[in-house]
């Protein structure tokens, strides 16, 4: 009973911080939809424990249902959550203090992904992967409309950055990226980011306490028959 007293009062607390959140792109006119989510639009989904990070933590989406044509678009990243994900809360389980990732709702976070002690491919979410500590948290993050069609969606350019496994201190490494092609581990604290920048295709090398690109190599050209 008291649990589910704490993340009921959790849930409106979070509901209360984001009063003033809305997109950074303006609605589409050509739609003429004016108005900005309100604190009630936004969902506190299902929390997860994140294995030695010592939190929980749960997205925070847009029923796009409403809001689907006014400047925000449903995308499921990487992380698998559903709609528009604009936040994460973190809950400590020692004394129960919350935070979020991000300041503000203002982006579009397409991918949130735990880079696990021992595990090379970030992406792997399997079960045996799942009981391993968290060291890090990958994270891509969309805050401008970069294609300017009035939406912020997956079609706009994105930033890479990392945060602690806790959800604390979150930096942009990279930024105005247009596809990422291929992530790896090459030690513990190194990530080797494959990526594409308008036509320019990169590699490069990152160490993750930093937050500092060691080694950036272009790729060389594609070529036609």
């Amino acid at each position: 009973m008291k649990t589910t007293r704490f993340f009921r009062t959790l849930f409106l607390l979070a509901g209360a911080a984001i009063i003033p959140l809305a997109c950074s792109t303006p609605p589409s006119e050509s739609r003429g939809v004016s108005q900005t989510p309100k604190p009630s639009d936004w969902k506190l989904g299902h929390f997860e424990s994140l294995t030695g990070a010592g939190v929980l933590y749960a997205p925070i989406t847009l029923g796009t249902e409403s809001y689907g044509s006014s400047g925000y678009s449903d995308y499921s990243g990487r992380s698998g959550s559903a709609g528009f994900t604009g936040n994460y809360l973190f809950v400590r389980t020692t004394d129960k203090s919350s935070h979020f990732l991000l300041a503000s709702n203002r982006g579009l976070v397409r991918t949130l992904l735990p880079l696990r002690v021992g595990i090379v491919d970030p992406s792997d979410e399997s079960s045996d992967s799942k009981k391993l500590r968290v060291e890090w948290l990958y994270v891509e993050y969309a805050s401008q409309d970069s294609n300017k069609d009035n939406k912020l969606n997956a079609e706009d350019a994105f930033s890479v950055g990392f945060a602690r496994p806790d959800g604390t201190d979150y930096h942009d490494v990279l930024t105005n990226i247009d596809e990422v092609l291929g992530t790896t581990r090459s030690a513990p604290n190194t990530f080797l980011l494959v990526y594409r920048q308008q036509k320019n295709i990169q590699v490069a090398e990152i160490d993750i306490p930093s937050r500092k690109v060691l080694v950036t190599k272009p790729l060389p050209a594609l070529h036609t028959p």
